[in-house]
């Protein structure tokens, strides 16, 4: 299966309203990073969303972000990225300039209970609010800078930790019938 077709009918199922998830899994060196973020190619003169080396997450917001620009909806973003490394989690997406601040994991049962979804809540992770397929891709290069690297017998600058980007997307859309409103989460 092919990057390109699993994001995109991921991305489907999300904009239908459903919580998805796509996760890689392997031993070290074998590409779980690379699959997922990708790199850029030497050709410079390649346009981001056009070259074959992008990874699957730009690939999928590059998709997302054509398909909610077709709609005639308001809709919202926002994107999270979180680093585990040795047990502790990081904020990939914090201020350039902040200290790299431990964040704090904890089960919150009154989410649960009043929304009805998970109850998993990371403390003082930054939800940053993206208006387009260019905004995430830069904030996914500025987020590659902060990950813990190390090199290993296979790859010089192999990823020494696990991430977690999480996306949210808010579709509001109007009835046919102009009774009301209805958002999608």
């Amino acid at each position: 299966v092919s990057t390109q077709s699993t994001g995109a009918s991921t991305i489907e199922e999300v904009l239908q309203g459903y919580n998805c998830t796509i996760f890689a899994y392997g031993q070290t060196g074998t590409g779980k990073t690379y699959t997922m973020e990708g790199e850029r190619s030497l050709a410079s003169n390649i346009p981001w969303e056009k070259d074959p080396q992008i990874g699957l997450i730009p690939r999928s917001m590059s998709h997302m972000f054509d398909r909610l620009n077709a709609q005639a909806s308001d809709y919202s973003v926002r994107v999270s990225m979180l680093e585990l490394y040795n047990e502790e989690l990081f904020d990939l997406l914090s201020p350039p300039n902040s200290s790299n601040v431990k964040l704090r994991l904890f089960e919150d049962s009154a989410r649960k209970v009043t929304r009805g979804i998970g109850s998993v809540v990371i403390q003082g992770l930054e939800e940053v609010q993206v208006m387009s397929k260019d905004e995430v891709h830069g904030l996914m290069e500025r987020a590659m800078q902060k990950r813990q690297t190390a090199a290993t017998n296979l790859n010089a600058h192999s990823s020494r930790s696990h991430v977690v980007f999480t996306v949210t997307v808010h579709i509001k859309t109007v009835s046919q019938d102009d009774l009301g409103e209805c958002e999608e989460e």
